[in-house]
């Protein structure tokens, strides 16, 4: 089966703006980066892999097929942190990542980037160390191996993880700016992580309500919930929704009609989805400005 290999890194390569010899520093020459993109060879599979991370893209997207999650220890460990960190277990995670701080398994530089950055948040919330939780954060970014042109997934989760610890302490615009800068990066067909981008718009639009730029702040929430739409997902729809409602009635009380229309759509979503904590909030938010 011929993938085309040099035709997809070239592509790619071109869209990022990334020069041959930035994509082959330290990876081969530049030379046989051309040999590559012009289908002449081959590249073996150690190198294909350094490519596919100063790409900032995951390997299997050279082959067209969609990564298949294993069983293996690693892999396992990822998704229980994943899954404890969506249930604010931040104790369990961080005792996860001291421990497996000393597994010979997690010493690649991918893994160390996704342990220094479970710690970063941990150490945040469990310790309101925003100093170390940054520290911690920039550390994991700069273990990845991608150029300035772009970012990796995995980059643009933890800058978003960085821009809500510096609204959680109020320093809203430096938040902003994050939020800015991923944003217009994410402009691009290459970005295929719907949930990651709504995540993203949301908090972004959160931020802008919190400055009081309410104008922005439904632009943002207008956009992720056209990409809910569009991809068919309903996670954070309900937020979005609320999140509208809310920041039009501040930008104009004689919205409140309409605002208060955009609840209830968040109401409906959150009764589908059982999500009976925020359906009570938002009826109480529906009642006082009422």
């Amino acid at each position: 089966m011929d993938y085309r290999l040099g035709d997809k890194i070239k592509e790619l390569r071109n869209h990022l703006n990334i020069s041959q010899k930035e994509l082959s520093q330290d990876i081969c020459t530049q030379a046989l980066i051309s040999k590559i993109e012009s289908n002449q060879t081959y590249p073996s599979a150690p190198v294909l892999f350094e490519i596919s991370q100063r790409l900032g893209v995951d390997l299997n997207y050279f082959f067209s097929i969609t990564e298949t999650p294993g069983l293996d220890y690693v892999e396992e460990v990822s998704h229980t942190m994943e899954r404890l960190m969506r249930e604010i277990e931040y104790e369990e995670v961080l005792r996860i990542v001291n421990l497996e701080k000393e597994n010979p398994l997690f010493r690649h530089t991918q893994l160390k980037s996704l342990l220094l950055w479970r710690e970063g948040i941990c150490q945040y919330h469990l310790n309101r160390d925003s100093r170390k939780a940054l520290d911690l954060l920039d550390q994991a970014i700069d273990l990845l191996p991608t150029t300035y042109k772009n970012l990796s997934e995995r980059e643009i989760d933890i800058l978003a993880s960085k821009a809500i610890i510096f609204s959680l302490d109020n320093q809203l615009n430096e938040a902003n700016q994050i939020y800015k800068e991923l944003l217009t990066k994410l402009r691009t067909p290459y970005f295929k992580n719907n949930r990651l981008l709504v995540r993203i718009l949301f908090n972004a639009s959160k931020n802008s309500y919190q400055r009081g730029d309410y104008k922005e702040s439904i632009n943002r929430t207008d956009h992720g919930i056209r990409v809910c739409i569009k991809s068919e997902l309903l996670y954070l729809l309900g937020e979005l929704y609320y999140q509208k409602g809310k920041s039009l009635y501040c930008l104009d009380p004689d919205h409140k009609e309409k605002a208060v229309s955009y609840m209830e759509e968040a109401i409906w979503i959150f009764s589908k989805t059982n999500n009976n904590k925020f359906l009570h909030y938002v009826r109480h938010e529906i009642s006082t400005i009422q």
